[in-house]
């Protein structure tokens, strides 16, 4: 059986084989609770998409005054190669102690590194976004809609979710090295190369995705 998102609009149109019949006439408190899992990833995965998105802007903004924060580190770094900066919520403490004012620090040599164009703040933006809507997907979405079947977790299968799955084990457990090619058809992602790179287009891309999902359930028995 099939659960499909068309138009963006989740759960409008049921494919199945062998429980066809039910399908086509499932009582409406089964409707609605299909509809209302459905849309929840749905929701979901827009809501999170915005704040990603929104969380990279700021970022692109900060990196068009990167040619001055570069010749400032740079100057700093170049008289103290220990130069750091301090990280808080609101100026620093005059002693920049850590638990007041001041949270962490951050060497200008590595923040240097990490603040480039396609650096590991890029990295971590778009990684966080991969590992937050799987482990919503695979802790809680799939558990529901399979409640409301009476099948198990791993018989509500959806091939986006699977390729997303693959991603995020590449960033939690491998972090983000690519030991072997992949390619990921739904997504229309080829995983070749050393390290994983993503950009704001491959982001987008599993939005659409997942704004256009199938989900298949197996071992749907018609109720009698």
């Amino acid at each position: 059986m099939e659960l499909r998102n068309q138009q963006r609009r989740i759960g409008d149109r049921w494919i199945a084989g062998a429980t066809a019949y039910w399908l086509e006439s499932p009582p409406n408190s089964t409707q609605e609770q299909i509809r209302g899992a459905m849309q929840e990833i749905s929701e979901f995965v827009k809501y999170t998409y915005t704040l990603t998105i929104g969380t990279w802007l700021i970022l692109m903004a900060w990196e068009k005054q990167w040619p001055t924060h570069e010749k400032m580190f740079r100057e700093s770094i170049k008289k103290n190669p220990e130069a750091r900066v301090s990280i808080g919520n609101q100026t620093p403490d005059q002693d920049q102690e850590v638990g007041k004012s001041t949270i962490a620090y951050v060497k200008m040599s590595d923040l240097l590194k990490a603040g480039k164009p396609n650096g590991i703040f890029h990295r971590n933006i778009w990684g966080s976004h991969i590992v937050t809507i799987y482990q919503r997907w695979e802790d809680y979405s799939r558990g529901r809609i399979a409640k409301i079947f009476g099948v198990k977790r791993n018989s509500v299968q959806c091939t986006v979710m699977g390729e997303v799955r693959d991603l995020r084990n590449i960033i939690v457990h491998r972090n983000g090295r690519i030991d072997e090619e992949k390619s990921l058809p739904t997504l229309g992602w080829e995983l070749m190369g050393e390290e994983l790179n993503i950009d704001a287009e491959g982001i987008h891309s599993i939005a659409e995705q997942t704004q256009n999902m199938i989900v298949r359930v197996g071992r749907v028995s018609t109720p009698s």
